[in-house]
Formats: C-alpha cells, structure tokens, sequence
C-alpha cells in the first residue's frame, strides 16, 4: 500500500513536470515564431521602401529627360514673320527672314533673349511669328500715278510729299479706262508687299 502511493506520487510529479516543460518549450517557440515573423516584415518594409525609392528616383530622372527632350527647338528651316505695328498711320508691316544661324535648335527662351523688345506671338519649330510697336509712321506710303504712258511709284512722307520711288516698265496703254483715270489721279498703297501686288495687277 505504501509502495503504491509512493509510486502514485511519483507519477503525478512526473505528469506535472511533464506538462510545465511542455508550456515552457511552447512559449519559447511561440515568441521565436513571432519574432522572426516581425524580422521578416521589417526585411520585407525596408525592401518595399528600397525599392519605392528606386523607383521614384527613376521616375523623376525619366520625367525630366522627357521633359529636356520634349523641349521645341528651332529647325535650320524656319521662318520667322517680324510684325511691325506702326501708331502713328496705323499700318502693319511684316517681313519674313530666314532663321539666323546662331539661332538654329536653340529654345523659345533662347529666342526672347535675342529679341528682348518683341512680343512672341507664335513659336514653332518651323515658323515664329514676332510683333512690336512702333510710335512714329511705317514710311511705306506710295502713290502711283501715269507718265508717258508708263506707271511710276512715288513714296510719301509723312507731309505726303511726293519723292521718285521707282520707274516701271507697265504700260497704261491697254488698260480700262478706269484705271488710267485712278492712276492720273494717284493710287495710294502702304506696304512694299501691297504695292509689288499691285504692280502685278496692272502688269
């Protein structure tokens, strides 16, 4: 009987230590587990973070690439319109030029630098429109009238005397009669590119 209950005792300490070493060894594992779980999310944010910031660093250089090479330059080309706006008659001249050599795939801000005093009113690689005021007159003023049955050009000043601008060749002689009597009278154009028209419509 006393051998039976000693052994009983016996048992139930083993069963005890048993089961606290069980519990001890689970909760070791249990907090190894856990954390290597956190070591791996701080590996896997820091990797996500790395590479966010790779990312974002190429994205940039890329956008500012893109942003230098989708920069318009000036083509060898173009041409540009220069638009004179003259107060005093009131009359805009414009003449067209070829683009200057020191110009060619240079930027817009290029091209203000170089004309600080105009206004740009269109910039493309192939075509730039420039305009500036002017106070006084555009000195553009013609008048042509008939001598010896040929057209001759006069310009005009601002008091609108008369100076020899250029003989021409034309000939009055077939004209309708209406534009003879309006050239004896004086036909006044403004603008080179408006009188070479004309001339061209009488020839």
């Amino acid at each position: 009987m006393k051998k039976s209950a000693i052994l009983m005792f016996l048992m139930i300490i083993i069963c005890i230590t048993g089961i606290v070493l069980g519990v001890l060894i689970f909760h070791k594992k249990s907090d190894k587990k856990i954390a290597m779980q956190e070591n791996k999310n701080n590996t896997q944010e820091n990797i996500i973070d790395d590479c966010n910031d790779e990312y974002l660093m190429l994205q940039n250089t890329e956008n500012e690439v893109e942003a230098s090479s989708s920069e318009e330059k000036i083509s060898p080309n173009c041409i540009i319109t220069l638009k004179r706006y003259y107060k005093e008659c009131g009359h805009t001249i414009n003449e067209y030029i070829s683009i200057p050599q020191n110009l060619v795939n240079k930027t817009e801000d290029d091209l203000r630098n170089e004309y600080l005093t105009w206004k740009i009113e269109k910039f493309s690689n192939s075509q730039i429109i420039l305009s500036k005021e002017f106070d006084n007159n555009c000195g553009q003023h013609f008048i042509l009238r008939t001598n010896d049955d040929k057209i001759v050009v006069y310009l005009l000043d601002e008091n609108n005397q008369e100076t020899l601008f250029e003989n021409t060749n034309i000939s009055t002689q077939y004209l309708p009669e209406e534009d003879k009597v309006q050239l004896q009278n004086g036909v006044k154009v403004n603008g080179l590119e408006n009188l070479n028209e004309m001339l061209e419509n009488y020839e």
